[in-house]
């Protein structure tokens, strides 16, 4: 598995011209703790946050919260 993930990962990095060690690099800058923490403070996982979305932010799946037909019909 860890091989396959690996060729995947380079055929998407040769087929995208990104140099690997540039965008290892990147990747490493970024995942650092104060990132990491900021990420599950922004979606309020950690600390817990019950209030950081309210009820507009949920308004596009009303579009499909309807009762399911009767089966006995």
């Amino acid at each position: 598995m860890p091989t396959e993930v690996h060729k995947l990962a380079h055929t998407f990095a040769v087929a995208n011209d990104v140099p690997a060690c540039k965008s290892w690099a990147e990747k490493e800058m970024a995942a650092t703790p104060v990132n990491i923490q900021a990420g599950f403070q922004a979606s309020g996982i950690y600390p817990f946050n019950e209030e950081v979305f309210d009820d507009s932010d949920f308004a596009p799946s009303y579009v499909i919260a309807r009762c399911l037909p009767d089966p006995s019909c």
